[in-house]
């Protein structure tokens, strides 16, 4: 059995991405506290925090409780490196170089690093900078080639540095759809947009996106009505368009509801789980060209998925002027949802999602891999 320190607390990575990896026959034990930039432990409570890995993991529960008792993220005990080299095949590390870094110095075998792109923040080349990428080969895991690049997106390295992107293991986003409570249906759909932006009001980079959003939305008359949902406020800024943070249902619902779904992400190195929920509801999905989702269903569909229909936009005026048929016309959003079908079915698909995971991992660590079946999904053109 191959047993994996799994270093990520995100809460929706963790409800996906740890029951892949179980079906893909690896054992996990998963961090229980967070990094201090990104302090979110586990919530014991919170059904996202999937216990099934207990089940699985064949350690002595007293070995589990002091291995998770450990903050990996920040230290590791003199005491407790024996029994990690020990316990653990493999480390899984999310984006945070200073624990990619700690781990090195004491783990012995090999050592992912998960990254899921920078919003508005640049490269992680620009983020760990020259002292990074000089400390990175030096360290004994990169020297003896246990260091593995295993980005979420397989355009992620176009915006870095070679050093960081050694030995790449792309392991691409799922989306389960039991987990979502509402699907997109055309005759229940009510006239607004909805757009996930969180934090408009403390972050620039999120409210200049809000602001030359809604600027050129409301612009013109009509106006494009919206509801803005993500975590923030309700009303922030003065605009009754912002929803607030809501729970998990009634977000659900309310995107479902929505005539369809702008998505601002403008680059091919970022994407948000906000619009993979949308398209695994079956929310028709507005894109702008340049961005990574837009690089998908091209990738899926082929170059038709440039001609009208497809939901794939040059900028905010012609977003604008598509939302504005789609909310005048049923039949317009409609269409899109049915040709981001595709796309749809590829996110949502368990098995590939599990045999890829199995397949590029099991290459590193030894786990036996499908002899039958693709590493890739294969679609038929939609019309």
């Amino acid at each position: 059995m191959v047993r994996i320190l799994w270093l990520c607390t995100h809460r929706t990575q963790w409800r996906e991405e740890v029951p892949l990896l179980l079906e893909a026959g690896f054992e996990v034990i998963p961090a229980k506290l967070g990094h201090p930039e990104y302090p979110v432990n586990e919530q014991p409570d919170d059904p996202y925090y999937v216990k099934s890995w207990r089940r699985r993991c064949t350690l002595p529960p007293d070995e589990i409780d002091r291995l998770r008792a450990v903050n990996w993220f920040c230290e590791a005990p003199p005491d407790m490196v024996g029994l990690a080299n020990e316990a653990f095949d493999a480390v899984i590390v999310t984006s945070f170089f200073d624990t990619l870094t700690r781990v090195g110095r004491w783990f012995t075998k090999p050592i992912l690093f998960r990254l899921f792109g920078l919003a508005g923040m640049g490269c992680y080349t620009e983020v760990f900078g020259q002292a990074g990428l000089k400390e990175l080969p030096e360290s004994e895991a990169y020297r003896n080639n246990r260091y593995y690049w295993c980005p979420i997106l397989a355009t992620l390295r176009h915006a870095e540095h070679p050093i960081l992107t050694r030995n790449e293991v792309v392991l691409e986003p799922f989306v389960s759809p039991e987990r979502l409570s509402a699907r997109w249906q055309a005759e229940n759909r009510k006239p607004y947009v909805a757009l996930v932006l969180s934090r408009v009001a403390q972050t620039s980079y999120y409210g200049n996106i809000y602001s030359r959003i809604t600027s050129r939305f409301r612009s013109g008359q009509p106006p494009i009505p919206m509801r803005i949902l993500g975590q923030n406020q309700q009303g922030a800024l003065g605009d009754e368009e912002i929803v607030g943070s809501l729970p998990d249902e009634e977000y659900f619902k309310m995107l479902a509801r929505a005539t369809a779904m702008f998505y601002q992400g403008d680059s091919i190195c970022h994407l948000h789980w906000s619009v993979l929920e949308a398209l695994a509801m079956g929310v028709p999905v507005v894109m702008l060209h340049q961005g990574y989702l837009a690089w998908l269903l091209r990738e899926i569909v082929g170059p038709r998925a440039q001609e009208p229909g497809y939901g794939i936009v040059e900028g905010l005026d012609e977003a604008r002027s598509l939302l504005q048929q789609c909310l005048d016309d049923r039949e317009a959003a409609a269409n899109i949802a049915y040709r981001q079908q595709p796309l749809a079915a590829y996110i949502t698909d368990r098995d590939r999602a599990a045999r890829q995971i199995q397949k590029r991992l099991g290459a590193i660590l030894g786990l036996a891999t499908y002899e039958s079946g693709q590493d890739t999904f294969q679609f038929r053109q939609s019309a």
